[in-house]
């Protein structure tokens, strides 16, 4: 896994300027969430800054609900990156930061159905803890949101932008993670306007990369296990709902990108415009043109109990606020994405 890390992020500091780069020089920075999938790719990019003395001084914290511990197997530099394993809703250290950024929640839809009680708490309980530290530290306060907060767009709003006030079902298997992240985007709201509080908004669609769990349920994941172990490739329902894939690469320098030269107070969509594919498609796209293999056999099912239904039909981004604001525009296509995906996998 490091080495396809180690690619991912040389890459993303390369598609950044260097003035972008030395935006975190010296900055003492608080990863909540730090072991996640993106929480892995932040903390192997403030090392990467840091091997090239940009110095910035990251505190993470993480408490693997989702995770597994894998910081051991990840080199970092300890002298400037320390970890807490601890719930942030116990984490208080006296110690004020210049960016905190909150990637805490629980994304994987099969564990979000094992623990929506901790999904809907760290989403509201979590986020208003730390922006009651941002307002008094006058810190920078960094909202890891969800593109799942528009449920379910009609056709006028795809592809989405960030105006749309969404359709979502408060009362399914779903809302304990959409009406979570809803909640903690009003919680950004009030802090902003009530309290003058800093921050920004990362409404994220659709990543994958190689620091996804192994055992993660979400369906790039698990197509590539069943090819691994020459399974069905499952699809639930009728496979006709769709997703906007986003290569972890052109994730995170979307993301970093709004940190340094997004507007304070604003949301912003991150993801790839691109392509929109439906999950049927993807199965087939998949077996004939990623790994050449037509043999490959794709089975239609019903929701397994594990896993909660009521997905949104459609997904797709509008990227015209993050491309005026911050230049942001991806560049890594479906294909080539599912390419590196399976090379690391296999």
């Amino acid at each position: 896994m490091k080495n396809n890390i180690e690619a991912d992020i040389q890459e993303v500091y390369r598609l950044l300027t260097k003035k972008e780069n030395i935006f975190f020089k010296e900055k003492k920075v608080l990863l909540l969430g730090s072991d996640g999938f993106l929480g892995k790719y932040f903390k192997q990019y403030f090392n990467y800054l840091i091997n090239k003395k940009i110095k910035v001084y990251v505190d993470c914290v993480d408490n693997h609900i989702s995770s597994k511990v894998e910081h051991k197997d990840l080199m970092v530099n300890k002298n400037f990156i320390k970890h807490y394993n601890m719930d942030i809703l116990k984490f208080n250290k006296k110690k004020k930061y210049d960016l905190i950024i909150f990637l805490a929640g629980i994304a994987s839809p099969t564990i979000y159905k094992k623990f929506p009680i901790e999904s809907l708490e760290v989403s509201y309980l979590g986020t208003k803890k730390f922006l009651e530290k941002s307002k008094l530290e006058k810190s920078l306060f960094i909202y890891f949101s969800s593109s799942e907060v528009y449920g379910n767009p009609d056709i006028q709003n795809i592809p989405t932008n960030e105006t749309y006030y969404g359709n979502v079902n408060p009362f399914g298997p779903r809302s304990c993670y959409d009406e979570g992240k809803r909640v903690g985007e009003t919680l950004c709201y009030i802090y902003k306007n009530y309290f003058k509080t800093k921050i920004k908004i990362i409404r994220p669609f659709n990543v994958f990369g190689p620091a996804m769990s192994k055992n993660d349920d979400r369906v790039i994941p698990r197509f590539v296990r069943a090819l691994k172990k020459k399974k069905f490739l499952r699809v639930y329902n009728r496979g006709d709902q769709t997703r906007s894939f986003t290569y972890i690469i052109d994730a995170l320098h979307g993301f970093l990108k709004v940190i340094i030269k997004g507007k304070e107070g604003e949301i912003y969509n991150v993801g790839n415009d691109m392509e929109e594919i439906s999950i049927f498609n993807l199965a087939k796209f998949i077996s004939k043109n990623v790994v050449n293999n037509t043999a490959i056999k794709i089975k239609k099912m019903t929701y397994p109990s594990y896993y909660p239904g009521n997905e949104p039909m459609r997904r797709q981004p509008d990227l015209k606020k993050i491309r005026n604001d911050t230049g942001f525009y991806p560049s890594i296509d479906l294909k080539s994405g599912l390419k590196k995906f399976i090379k690391y996998y296999q």
